[in-house]
């Protein structure tokens, strides 16, 4: 898989909208705005495994419904671990590092669109 595609699988998406570039632009748009990676990073600064688990877990929602494979296997393992109570270190770290990763890939795919 190549590195846009780790990140943005914007053929999968697109059949996923049956075509529909206006659709995905808008569903794109609408991830640089999500105020989930917010409740996260609060929720993992405040210890709270529990919530924490339920934003990773929309992330995760988010992400496989835009075919965004990078964020969703982020999103996965670290849904899973807070599952068990536990939120390890670098939870906020790699989630900044998805985040940004995939907004830039995301950027450039809606650049491309336009």
């Amino acid at each position: 898989m190549d590195e846009m595609r780790q990140y943005v699988d914007a053929d999968n998406a697109l059949e996923r909208v049956r075509g529909n570039k206006t659709l995905y632009k808008t569903l794109l748009g609408s991830f640089l705005q999500n105020d989930h990676f917010d409740e996260l990073r609060q929720r993992i600064r405040e210890g709270d495994a529990d919530a924490a688990a339920r934003a990773a877990h929309a992330i995760k929602g988010l992400a496989a419904n835009l075919s965004l494979p990078a964020l969703y296997e982020t999103t996965l393992a670290m849904e899973q671990k807070f599952k068990t109570g536990e939120i390890p270190q670098d939870a906020l770290p790699q989630l900044e590092e998805a985040r940004d990763k995939t907004r830039r890939r995301v950027e450039s795919v809606l650049s491309a669109l336009s």
